[in-house]
């Protein structure tokens, strides 16, 4: 029987010894993921958290309702290497002023470690 995309999405979402420096999601497995593989996926991502730029880019992918309010929460909660994760790829999801607000707060306190590249691209 061949792999289903969500055993494919989940294989490439462990971080390996070999991985572990630039991991990667396979967004290719979610293009043509069924319906039920596509909420595996997002119940997979939630359940675990969003702890890397890849969570957050695979649930900005799936774009549901439940993906979007993990997201917020994510932004509102999450480090801030996160928060630039999440202004970056769903830029929408927050209003303008929460937007400026939290990347003033974030050019305090970011550093290269903690979304430095991309607080200065959202610049």
């Amino acid at each position: 029987m061949p792999e289903s995309m969500f055993d494919r999405f989940r294989r490439s979402a462990e971080i390996t010894a070999d991985t572990w420096r630039d991991p990667q999601h396979d967004l290719d497995a979610i293009r043509p993921a069924t319906a039920e593989e596509r909420a595996e996926i997002e119940r997979f991502l939630i359940a675990r958290g969003i702890r890397h730029f890849i969570d957050a880019e695979a649930l900005a992918m799936l774009n549901t309702s439940s993906a979007r309010e993990a997201l917020l929460a994510a932004f509102r909660e999450g480090n801030g290497d996160i928060r630039a994760a999440i202004a970056h790829l769903a830029p929408d999801l927050v209003g303008a002023e929460e937007r400026v607000r939290e990347l003033v707060q974030r050019v305090e306190t970011c550093d290269v470690y903690q979304g430095l590249s991309l607080t200065l691209e959202q610049i």
